[in-house]
């Protein structure tokens, strides 16, 4: 019997790790797969803006495969993600990882070049994402760049095919071109958006930004 919808707290996140650690063959292939077609071109493009050897946070990094990449490419590259079972993943590729939440992310005085966010925003309640855009810059070097894409669309809230798929559900957050410049661009330059159609019914946005530098 499926699970009733998750609300906006704890259970919410304990629904969405559960998902990942129970099925995580299926999505690191989906991953892999999704990375080859439509994503590696956009991550050259993020890897191009940052200066060699830098350090760089893979934020909710799934089974590594952009970290992998961007170590391939020079980058010292620390994952992090809600779960466990995907931490694993990016551990057993000898990749830096901790288990680590988006909305809550304590990473102490550690300081990056470059954020890493490929559809990192898609299971955190709009409600919260302005807290989370000002945490980035506690880990972002001033002028530091972040890459980042979202799913199109309008509205939010529990995934309910998921419940007979999984068992529970994910939260779905979907972001306009303008929602993303009125969310960032206190924090961030936000640069040219960039629109790509996956499949039949959905279009991903992407944009690289860098940081301001407030006096």
């Amino acid at each position: 019997m499926a699970k009733p919808p998750k609300g906006l707290g704890e259970d919410r996140r304990d629904a969405m790790r559960a998902v990942y650690d129970k099925h995580t063959d299926e999505f690191e292939e989906h991953f892999a797969q999704h990375f080859s077609e439509h994503s590696q071109g956009l991550l050259d493009g993020f890897v191009k803006l940052l200066p060699g050897g830098v350090s760089v946070l893979d934020l909710g990094s799934g089974p590594g495969h952009y970290a992998a990449y961007m170590r391939g490419q020079g980058c010292e590259v620390l994952c992090v993600d809600l779960s466990p079972e995907m931490v694993t993943k990016c551990e057993e590729q000898g990749l830096e990882a901790v288990v680590g939440d988006i909305e809550n992310l304590d990473l102490g005085d550690r300081r990056f070049a470059g954020i890493w966010m490929h559809a990192s925003l898609l299971h955190v309640p709009r409600q919260y994402i302005p807290g989370v855009v000002a945490s980035l810059c506690d880990y972002l070097e001033p002028g530091g760049v972040l890459g980042l894409t979202v799913w199109e669309g309008e509205g939010e809230g529990p995934r309910e095919q998921d419940a007979e798929k999984y068992g529970d559900q994910r939260w779905y957050t979907y972001f306009t071109d303008d929602d993303i410049r009125q969310l960032f661009g206190t924090h961030f330059v936000v640069g040219a958006l960039q629109r790509s159609r996956i499949g039949a019914d959905k279009v991903m946005l992407s944009y690289y930004m860098t940081s301001r530098v407030h006096p």
